[in-house]
């Protein structure tokens, strides 16, 4: 299995949706998942993919040979300004999940999963249809892996630093107008300007340097989320850098240099989140730009739009969008059925994992001899039932029941790639159902879980179960069979 990512990018459009599309494919990644970037786009992006799996055609002309690529995959997300709804439609006859990148409602879309992780995403008119599902607004803001976890630093009372930063291109060539303004007009700052790849206007910048101004070219992830969090307000355009840098709280100047980006714009000031000073085309821009530094200089404004910023986006959103898509995916992938000899060494691999050990009543490492007198004894026993869970022949969970008159003691594991995908409820509740069909006498399920086991606490409790014991190293939940 592998998720496949079908975008653009180059020097003259940007690279945004690359970089969504890696963020999400970074969140794959950490679930043990392969992911596949299909790029149209120039040697500009090289930079951005260094350590992923990728491959640069032209899609829109070489549509043959992109679907040679993907015809045996399961998950496809689009992300593009350049497709047309009949490529939708082929890439959604093809495959078998289809997601959608979108942020304005751009067009009419096939069945399948639509994302738009932008501020303003549930004001659009969507249509409404049975097989389309919607994934809106910053909670699915798929922002890159080095902006997940983060801890907030303070507002500084005075302001030292500023950063400028228009994404990998500046193709409206903002950088060095602004500088030269901000540069005159407030001199004892310091300035750090991100440079990227697609810039051509870096001569005009590199005549503007002093001893105030730091250029950084081409900086990593890591370097950028640094940057924002070392000043004190930030200079950007309206797009994928604005979730980054309400992630970290960081009071924000905003200039649209995009039409799709006009919309975001009204959103994020009209909540306060960020100051507009306008759109690239306007000739006012500069000095409506410098009144809002000029309000920003201002400790209690710059507090004001940080405290407002919090959980707008908290750095979830990758997590969340694959936890969604998988779920909705493998539900119907999953082949939940009785175990039998044949699972046994499958059974010992996954038993045997260092998380389902450690939350075990019985932590230590298991030997393969005793395990194999164990499974087939457990299987044999009338009084036993056993459930194993394939995903494409991989066994990913493990549901037992001991059957003690009218009780069942279950036991359920899932594999670690697997387990946060909100996989469990289905699994149990599926295992629930064979359970009663062959035992229908069983009125009560009870879980016996270790004290410190916390995860598998609230997953029984989120499953309507309750407590029935509470003893020094373990706590028994009950679940009352009402089907």
């Amino acid at each position: 299995m592998r998720a496949v990512f079908i975008t653009e990018g180059t020097k003259n459009i940007g690279f945004g949706h690359i970089t969504r599309c890696l963020a999400i494919a970074q969140a794959f990644e950490e679930k043990k998942i392969e992911t596949f970037l299909i790029i149209n786009g120039d040697e500009s992006i090289l930079q951005l993919l260094k350590k992923e799996n990728y491959k640069i055609i032209d899609w829109i002309k070489s549509e043959g040979k992109l679907f040679d690529l993907i015809k045996k995959d399961d998950l496809v997300f689009i992300d593009s300004y350049l497709a047309n709804k009949n490529f939708y439609k082929k890439i959604n006859k093809l495959v078998k999940q289809t997601i959608y990148i979108d942020d304005n409602n751009r067009l009419s879309y096939p069945k399948g999963i639509i994302i738009n992780g932008n501020i303003h995403a549930a004001s659009l008119p969507y249509p409404k249809k049975k097989d389309l599902t919607y994934l809106l607004g910053p909670k699915y803001a798929p922002i890159r892996k080095e902006f997940w976890d983060f801890s907030f630093k303070n507002i500084n009372k005075k302001v030292k630093n500023i950063l400028i930063t228009f994404g990998g291109d500046d193709k409206r060539n903002l950088t060095p107008k602004i500088l030269s303004l901000l540069q005159k007009n407030y001199p004892n700052i310091n300035y750090r300007v991100i440079i990227g790849k697609g810039f051509k206007n870096k001569s005009k910048i590199k005549k503007l340097i002093t001893n105030k101004i730091e250029l950084v070219t081409d900086p990593n992830p890591e370097q950028i989320r640094n940057l924002m969090i070392n000043c004190d307000i930030a200079i950007s355009s309206s797009g994928q850098t604005t979730l980054e840098l309400l992630r970290l709280r960081i009071p924000t100047i905003i200039i649209v240099v995009a039409d799709n980006q006009e919309n975001i714009a009204k959103i994020l000031t009209k909540k306060l989140l960020v100051e507009y000073a306008g759109n690239w085309k306007e000739k006012s821009l500069l000095n409506k730009l410098n009144k809002k530094v000029k309000k920003l200089i201002n400790y209690k404004v710059r507090k004001i739009i940080s405290d407002s910023q919090e959980n707008i986006v908290d750095g979830c959103g990758p997590r969340r969008i694959i936890k969604f898509v998988m779920n909705n995916y493998l539900v119907k992938e999953l082949d939940i059925r009785k175990a039998n000899i044949g699972d046994l060494v499958n059974v010992y691999k996954l038993s045997n994992e260092k998380l389902i050990r450690k939350n075990s009543l019985n932590r230590g490492r298991i030997i393969f001899e005793n395990h194999v007198d164990w499974f087939k004894k457990f299987i044999s026993n009338k009084n036993n039932f056993f459930i194993v869970v394939y995903f494409n022949e991989i066994l990913i969970g493990q549901v037992r029941f001991e059957i003690k008159n009218n009780s069942a003691i279950i036991s359920i594991s899932i594999s670690k790639n697997f387990q946060s995908l909100g996989l469990g409820q289905h699994i149990m509740l599926q295992s629930l159902v064979k359970l009663k069909e062959k035992f229908i006498y069983i009125k009560e399920i009870i879980a016996i879980v270790k004290r410190n086991n916390k995860i598998s606490q609230r997953f029984f409790l989120n499953n309507n179960f309750k407590i029935k014991q509470i003893k020094k190293d373990i706590i028994s939940y009950t679940y009352s069979y009402d089907f």
